[in-house]
């Protein structure tokens, strides 16, 4: 699949994908730096406990201020800009947010503002390893257990969450591709063959398992 045709196709529809940034640190950083480039999506609201930070982070990415001038959400909407503001479960809540990228480094933050996005019905990708090595699949197991006791099904379909995908210890449990009913739990890197067994073992709740 290619992944900037569809973007583009996206974009001529009038669709761009909706994101969501929580975190302005580096990692933050380095994806403003590039999100503002990419055609098909629209980042819509960056959020940090310290809005003037995220504001300065903006800017030494590259942005120019009118770009993160947003009044409201419905503003960044209507104008195609970006709305900074500390207020994470707003965002997070917003029905016309598609994807969610949680870079906050605190496993705390990280964790709640995942399970929030799943409850909402948002894909959640995870940049944040502080999160994924407290949670790791134990995550997943959760998430399936608040759709069942809370939502019954994820009312807007399949969602994915992207976990931590690089050499650190937090991708061991969950590099590969897994289902939980309705949601499903990604990285782009593959396993070893020990990690490989370990998750590929039947575990409570998941159905499927791929291996990349």
């Amino acid at each position: 699949m290619n992944l900037h045709a569809k973007l583009l196709e996206r974009e001529a529809a009038g669709r761009p994908v909706r994101v969501v940034l929580i975190g302005a640190g580096k990692f933050g950083t380095m994806f403003l730096s590039q999100v503002r480039l990419t055609r098909g999506m629209h980042l819509v609201g960056v959020v940090d406990l310290n809005v003037a930070r995220a504001k300065n982070q903006l800017k030494s990415a590259g942005w120019d201020a009118n770009a993160y001038a947003a009044a409201s959400l419905d503003d960044a909407l209507t104008r195609g800009t970006t709305l900074v503001t500390d207020d994470a479960d707003a965002l997070i809540g917003a029905p016309q947010v598609d994807v969610v990228v949680e870079a906050t480094g605190i496993p705390t933050a990280g964790i709640r503002h995942a399970l929030k996005a799943i409850e909402n019905g948002k894909h959640i990708v995870m940049v944040n390893v502080e999160a994924d090595v407290v949670a790791g699949l134990a995550g997943g197991v959760r998430v399936r257990a608040l759709l069942h006791a809370r939502l019954g099904i994820c009312p807007q379909g399949d969602v994915v969450w992207f976990l931590h995908a690089s050499d650190e210890a937090s991708g061991w449990p969950t590099r590969g591709f897994v289902r939980f009913g309705p949601v499903q739990m990604a990285s782009r890197r593959g396993a070893n063959a020990a990690s490989g067994r370990l998750v590929g073992r039947r575990q409570a709740g998941v159905r499927r398992l791929r291996i990349r």
